[in-house]
């Protein structure tokens, strides 16, 4: 209720990870925070004692830098990590993980996060960040480019499980995230459920190996473009009608020597106006398609 609403020039993210309690051998779940403000720390003081008094933000909280050495702060590196190691291109350690997003439209309330914690304290490795939107992103239409999150968009969730020890228990930490994602279907955008391109998640379905099916690839492309999907597919079948750059979420061509002039995805409605479910293989519900090639 805070972040999207806040001043333009600062976007602030929680980040959520299990902790050790006060009692010996309990569990809770700890937050932190993680601000870029474009302006000077004393302008910042202001902003946050007016809009967030809450956290308690003070001068010391604060380091004024260069925005490339801000990229550092934000991945994770000590501050006095030269920008030059960004042009090394590889990892600095190995680590196994699985991701979800999603996209929040309404306030989760209170109580519901209370449950919500009891759920993400199953797993070990969990970790979750809430990226705030509003300002800027709320003003640029969803049609604009294939980026489609904008208006009415409180937030977007990455969900994350990690682990080191390689495939040894690998299922245990997958079975939780997807029973997680399920838990989460109620607080999240809905007709589609919106999902993030960049946090690929395989489980919303993929391209079958050497080929690409333009019915297959709406159970993602849908999620992560919406009504934009219909103008990649354009793109694609105009500048690579061959299919020649494909990957396992690849947008696919209209077939070869079809007459196609466009593609339409629409949702179908029964005589009672309601919208026709299917369920997916996470189990979150979603509208069912109809496709018309003409």
């Amino acid at each position: 209720q805070v972040a999207p609403n806040i001043d333009e020039n600062l976007f602030i993210r929680v980040i959520i990870q299990p902790g050790n309690g006060s009692v010996p051998g309990q569990r809770t779940v700890t937050t932190s925070y993680q601000a870029l403000f474009l302006g000077g720390a004393n302008r910042l003081l202001q902003v946050m004692k007016k809009s967030f008094p809450e956290l308690g933000l003070t001068r010391k909280d604060c380091l004024e830098t260069s925005w490339i050495k801000s990229v550092l702060y934000i991945a994770g590196y000590p501050n006095d990590t030269p920008p030059e190691i960004l042009l090394k291109g590889k990892p600095t350690s190995k680590a196994y993980f699985k991701a979800k997003s999603d996209f929040v439209r309404q306030v989760i309330p209170e109580t519901s996060l209370n449950t919500l914690w009891k759920v993400f304290l199953q797993d070990d490795g969990a970790l979750m960040i809430w990226n705030p939107y509003g300002g800027m992103m709320s003003r640029i239409a969803e049609s604009a480019t294939p980026f489609p999150h904008r208006k009415g968009t409180l937030y977007k969730i990455q969900y994350l499980t990690g682990w080191i020890d390689g495939e040894k228990n690998m299922a245990k930490h997958m079975r939780w995230m997807r029973k997680f994602y399920y838990y989460m279907t109620p607080y999240a955008s809905k007709y589609p459920r919106e999902n993030y391109v960049n946090y690929r998640d395989l489980d919303i379905g993929m391209n079958q190996k050497n080929s690409t099916s333009l019915s297959l690839a709406y159970s993602w492309g849908y999620r992560y473009f919406k009504g934009n999907f219909n103008r990649l597919v354009k793109v694609k079948t105009k500048v690579d009608p061959s299919n020649f750059f494909r990957h396992e979420q690849s947008i696919p061509p209209l077939p070869i020597g079809s007459t196609a002039t466009y593609l339409r995805l629409a949702s179908t409605f029964d005589g009672g106006g309601t919208v026709p479910k299917t369920l997916s293989q996470n189990g979150d519900v979603m509208p069912k398609p109809r496709l018309w090639i003409r």
